[in-house]
Order: C-alpha cells, then structure tokens, then sequence
C-alpha cells in the first residue's frame, strides 16, 4: 500500500507547479480490513477522455519531442495493478 501511496504522491508532485497544494485523504475500516485514500492535485490535469489510459503500462499523453514531463509512463500503471492484487 505504501508503493501505491508514493506512486499516486508523485505523480501529483511532478505534474504541479512549485508551489500548488497536493492534498491526502485517508479513510478506513479496520474491521472490514478496507483503507481508502485520495490525492489530488493542483496540476495540469486530464481530460476525461484520457483517464482510462493512464492506467496502462508505458503511455505518455505528451508525445512532443520537447516532453516537459520525464519517465517510463509506468507510475499509475503499477500503482493500479497493485490495488487490484490487494483486492481494490
């Protein structure tokens, strides 16, 4: 759970401005053994017809040559894959 927690907060950080809110909310119940957080950002954000494709493997919804944002596009994808083989 912490991989996915560090995942989703960096995400945040590299696609907000220096000084944007980056906010964590976090929800549980110990007896139904069920942990619920949210983080939101202040970033460049998404358009709705892009949500379902951060979540797979090696997309970059940048594809300029002059990419502002560095990485492999795997960030989200494994965050996502890790909370479906925690049952989430």
């Amino acid at each position: 759970m912490v991989q996915v927690l560090e995942k989703l907060l960096r995400n945040a950080v590299k696609f907000s401005k220096e000084d944007a809110t980056i906010g964590l909310k976090l929800c549980g119940d110990r007896a139904a053994g069920v942990t619920r957080f949210t983080v939101w950002d202040e970033g460049i954000g998404i358009a709705s017809m892009n949500i379902t494709r951060l979540f797979q493997p090696f997309v970059q919804l940048e594809h300029s040559l002059t990419r502002r944002y560095e990485g492999a596009g795997l960030g989200l994808s494994i965050a996502s894959k890790l909370v479906h083989l925690m049952g989430g």
